[in-house]
């Protein structure tokens, strides 16, 4: 069954998960959204393009809601592969259609910024990915 925007959650709702979950506080002043992408390995479908969606909702709703408050930053970075593989070097901020996003796309027309410094200067981060980022972003964490 096709995944659809009316499912997404509230800007009321986002900062309840986020204080609840997450132990969001008013000291944690940059948060970080991170999505993979397809590439020609790995094809794009309907999961995949609905997450880059969401992704950029909580995006939007959260920049509402805490307004200069609180940096909601969106990093796109090419997939790895493999579930819980390293993460790259690079992320990228990416502003233009996400919907048909790919790891080309990203690479020759978004913003690369390094991994190290992203997740040393962001309080929380947030994995909405294809593949799973779990483990390498605990091990980034701890060596941060």
């Amino acid at each position: 069954m096709p995944r659809n925007e009316h499912h997404f959650l509230s800007a009321s709702q986002i900062d309840t998960l986020l204080k609840d979950c997450f132990n969001l506080t008013d000291d944690d002043k940059t948060l970080a959204i991170l999505v993979d992408v397809p590439d020609e390995n790995l094809q794009d479908c309907q999961d995949w393009q609905f997450r880059r969606r969401f992704a950029l909702h909580w995006q939007e709703q959260l920049t509402r809601l805490y307004g200069n408050k609180k940096n909601i930053n969106i990093y796109y970075y090419p997939n790895v592969g493999a579930n819980n593989a390293d993460l790259p070097d690079r992320f990228f901020v990416y502003t233009g259609d996400i919907e048909n996003l790919t790891a080309e796309k990203l690479q020759s027309s978004g913003k690369a910024e390094a991994v190290a410094h992203v997740l040393q200067n962001t309080q929380i981060a947030i994995a909405m990915t294809q593949l799973s980022a779990t483990a390498p972003l605990k091990n980034a964490r701890t060596q941060a």
